[in-house]
């Protein structure tokens, strides 16, 4: 909780997470293989009935592992104002047909070849948090890539 007595991380409705992923861009899948998790980079779309649709390169194996699964995809942000949100999305994935391509509109990661897959938004789940001197003062100190916070240490234990 902040000083003022409002637990983070907010739930974000379905409407606010449907959205913030409207705008398309980059996120994460979470597939299993052999029952190890796998994490793989990917672009993203929203298409019209909720649909996801997922691109990736060909050499990820992405279509392979996710085909006709439930998998969990997730994408975050930032906003102007110093909040940062993470939106989860779990479904059933199915390779996206050739004649549905038009479908998934950019922008695109550069690649030469690209797969595609369709996700239903089964199960979606949205949090948001203020970030660390956010505007309104209140925030959480979050770990930044190049640099722990103050007191952090990533040794193990022995």
């Amino acid at each position: 909780m902040d000083d003022i007595g409002t637990p983070f991380p907010a739930v974000l409705t379905l409407g606010r997470c449907m959205e913030l992923l409207s705008g398309g861009g980059y996120g994460r899948v979470a597939v299993t293989e052999q029952a190890l998790p796998v994490i793989v980079p990917v672009n993203y779309c929203l298409a019209g009935g909720g649909e996801l649709l997922i691109a990736t390169g060909s050499r990820t194996g992405l279509v392979n592992r996710a085909r006709d699964t439930v998998i969990t995809f997730e994408a975050g942000g930032v906003d102007a104002a110093g909040w940062a949100w993470s939106v989860t999305v779990t479904g059933y994935a199915r390779p996206l047909a050739a004649g549905q391509r038009e479908r998934a509109r950019g922008p695109w990661a550069p690649g030469a070849e690209e797969e595609l897959l369709c996700l239903e938004t089964t199960e979606v789940d949205g949090r948001v948090f203020p970030l660390l001197n956010s505007a309104d003062g209140h925030g959480a100190a979050v770990p930044w890539p190049g640099g722990a916070p103050a007191g952090a240490s990533c040794t193990s234990g022995g």
